[in-house]
């Protein structure tokens, strides 16, 4: 068929081409013709192997990748194929195999290098990643590609010195390649040093004006040079080239916010909102933010438009609640302020009187008590990391899911209580925090012994959508005292003085307390040398497939 191997050799190279194209019928057709003069022509085997498993044939595939490796059973470039078929064929163990046996004959062979750090990244096995492409750097395979997927990993490690020197390695070898010159910036940004990745930005914009991440990007360096006025046109320009930026928008508004220029920022959120689909936490965040900007200006109608603005983009954002009262009532809506901060109705405490499994309520708190005093996990509360809310004593970390007899029954008491808290408020339809339960509801708690003069801050508890307290253990000058100190108090918004209105309730051991997410709780310094022991705990919305989470329902 051939007069010679160079007619061949073309009709090999045309077909690839053909196949890198995506045009697989016409690519399948000459590899066939190059295997009708030579059968066992090896990268024809190999090549027509790998279309074939594109095309869903894959154990025809495998048939001709092993034929061209019997011939060439040394050649990593085979074993890569090989390895790249039973991928397509969802054979990870054996497609990891192939990959090995590639870099078995040649360490340093890049493609072999790629492909297994590649998907030994998909399956989260970083630290083998690392490994395989630092032995590929021990053998002087240091190519671009190879240099770059290591400043990933390294990247994803939090190694971002090192990350940075792969990327700058990378960058002299192929200056006009724009990822790297935006994650050099990017790494930068995060290190504080803002003049520096500028200079990165600037080297992007060069190589692609149109691109948004770019502008994005010089407009964040601005901001952290002090050039905000800057920054807001960088920002501008990276909208216009993509108006559905979700962090181009956030940029935006919160640059505009921070430079006081509150009519913009109000105009871009409403340009976000409507632009970048779909409610989003992040926008009620910035309606939040835009509301307490406006209220220190005094507008208050303006504050109570951005607050329920925010509200619709996402009803259960703690951040919403902070002025919402102080809002509703200087805009003479007094009643909704009452209603959404009624805390004898929206308040549930109980003393509990019967724990199943156990002889008495105070034997449960004795069981109990010993299990958080024994924990290995537990740490002054002003450790570094530990929760800057609490002041004086110990806390210990996630209690739920280390089951105990224990604590299986406080997650029960926690649950019941919940379940009688939504099914016995009546008028919850109205409040737009509570109205809509999450469909299943996972148990978040830790343990937090109180010394003397201990207090928690007033707080709400990220992602809550209900939170409270269950008491083991009060000191006798908190639970029979005749003034505050101790006591556990709710709050209607950011303390404010005599603007701020609070319910107290005093702790007993056996008090299980339950409120929504939005309400402000802490406790009040007090003086004893005995311990205030307790459970805070939240219900929280449950992400997909999370053990340990049921569902949530009014009965």
């Amino acid at each position: 068929m051939f007069r010679d191997l160079s007619g061949r050799q073309e009709l090999l190279d045309r077909a690839n081409r053909l196949h890198g194209q995506g045009r697989l019928r016409e690519a399948e057709i000459l590899y066939r013709r190059v295997l009708l003069a030579d059968p066992q022509q090896p990268d024809a085997l190999a090549l027509l192997g790998g279309l074939l498993a594109e095309r869903q044939r894959g154990t025809e595939g495998n048939l001709l990748i092993r034929q061209a490796l019997a011939g060439r059973p040394g050649d990593p470039a085979l074993h890569v194929a090989l390895g790249r078929s039973e991928m397509k064929a969802g054979d990870l163990g054996a497609a990891e195999a192939c990959y090995r046996a590639a870099l078995q004959f040649n360490a340093a062979h890049e493609e072999g290098v790629l492909t297994l750090a590649g998907m030994l990244l998909d399956q989260g096995r970083v630290e083998e990643a690392e490994r395989v492409l630092r032995g590929a750097l021990s053998h002087e395979s240091d190519g671009p590609a190879v240099l770059r997927l290591l400043a990933q990993v390294c990247e994803r490690l939090g190694k971002a010195e090192e990350a940075e020197l792969l990327y700058e390695r990378v960058h002299d070898a192929d200056p006009e390649d724009l990822a790297v010159l935006l994650a050099l910036g990017r790494l930068r940004l995060a290190d504080g040093r803002p003049g520096a990745a500028l200079e990165a930005f600037h080297g992007a914009v060069l190589l692609d004006d149109g691109a948004a991440e770019v502008h994005e990007g010089l407009g964040r360096c601005l901001v952290g040079l002090g050039r905000a006025e800057e920054a807001v046109a960088e920002f501008r320009a990276a909208l216009l080239r993509d108006p559905a930026r979700a962090a181009g928008w956030r940029a935006l508004v919160t640059c505009l916010l921070d430079l006081g220029e509150l009519e913009s920022a109000a105009e871009a959120l409403d340009q976000a909102a409507a632009l970048v689909a779909g409610p989003a936490r992040w926008k009620a965040q910035l309606f939040a933010e835009l509301a307490e900007a406006w209220r220190g200006q005094a507008a208050a109608e303006r504050a109570l438009a951005a607050l329920v603005k925010g509200l619709a983009q996402d009803p259960r954002e703690l951040s919403l609640y902070r002025s919402l009262a102080p809002v509703l009532r200087a805009n003479g809506r007094a009643g909704e302020a009452e209603a959404l901060f009624d805390f004898p109705r929206l308040l549930l405490w109980r003393q509990i009187r019967e724990v199943p499994d156990f002889p008495s309520p105070a034997a449960f708190n004795r069981a109990l008590a010993q299990q958080l005093r024994d924990r290995a996990d537990r740490r002054p509360a002003e450790a570094e990391g530990a929760d800057a809310g609490q002041h004086g004593g110990w806390r210990s970390g996630e209690l739920f899911g280390r089951p105990s007899a224990a604590l299986v029954a406080l997650e029960r008491l926690v649950r019941a209580a919940a379940g009688d808290y939504l099914a016995g408020r009546e008028g919850l339809d109205g409040n737009p925090f509570l109205a809509e339960p999450p469909t299943r509801l996972a148990l978040r708690g830790r343990a937090i012994g109180l010394a003397a003069s201990g207090w928690l801050e007033p707080q709400t508890r990220p992602d809550a959508f209900l939170s409270g307290l269950y008491f083991l253990e009060v000191p006798r000058e908190i639970a029979r005292g005749e003034d505050a100190a101790g006591c556990l108090r709710f709050y209607d918004a950011e303390l404010q003085g005599e603007a701020t209105r609070f319910e107290t309730l005093r702790p007993k051991p056996g008090l299980l307390v339950l409120a929504p997410g939005y309400f402000r709780h802490g406790t009040l310094p007090f003086r004893s040398w005995r311990e205030c022991l307790a459970v805070l705990f939240d219900l929280v919305e449950a992400a997909a497939g999370e053990a340990g989470a049921r569902g949530a329902s009014r009965g």
